[in-house]
């Protein structure tokens, strides 16, 4: 239980570490890709892909944090911390998913159904073993459709791409 402790206190630090050097880097891409001549800001459809990927990225890092932040708060409660701990690493899973997909030729949304299999095999578990979803489990699981329903409704917005690559251009 002490290392476990120990690892928490750590897991902190990494945790603002991930967040903070994630952002750096998507936009630096984005000013690299703009600079490169790879990205025309004039061009809609670029607008609209640089929305997406900046916006989705965003969310599943807030939402990240959140569940987090969230386990941090539920420490006293083993059966919320595990959840919400177990949340946030899933929330971290396009990362690695999105390769994975590639490599098979999966479409873009396989990365949204193995997810959701993630967290229907912990809604199983939980029915399984307490005859109930807890409420941290149903947190996570909101949070988790939030992002896939804003991936294919808001983030592909030409509205939403142009107010990004609008604020992008002035930083």
């Amino acid at each position: 239980m002490e290392a476990h402790k120990r690892m928490g206190k750590i897991s902190v630090v990494l945790v603002i570490a991930i967040l903070s050097t994630g952002v750096m880097m998507v936009l630096g891409l984005y000013e690299y890709l703009v600079n490169m001549g790879a990205f025309d800001p004039s061009d809609a459809s670029a607008r609209t892909l640089a929305g997406g990927l900046i916006g989705g990225t965003f969310l599943q890092w807030t939402i990240f944090a959140a569940l987090y932040i969230l386990g941090l708060l539920n420490v006293r409660n083993p059966t919320h911390h595990k959840r919400f701990m177990l949340a946030s690493a899933i929330q971290m899973m396009p990362e690695s998913l999105s390769r994975i997909t590639h490599v098979l030729s999966l479409p873009g949304y396989g990365m949204l159904i193995i997810m959701f299999l993630v967290y229907l095999s912990i809604m199983v578990y939980d029915w399984r073993t307490d005859r109930r979803l807890h409420w941290s489990t149903l947190t996570a699981l909101a949070l988790f459709i939030l992002l896939a329903i804003s991936i294919y409704t808001v983030f592909r917005s030409q509205v939403w791409g142009d107010w990004v690559v609008n604020v992008l251009s002035g930083i």
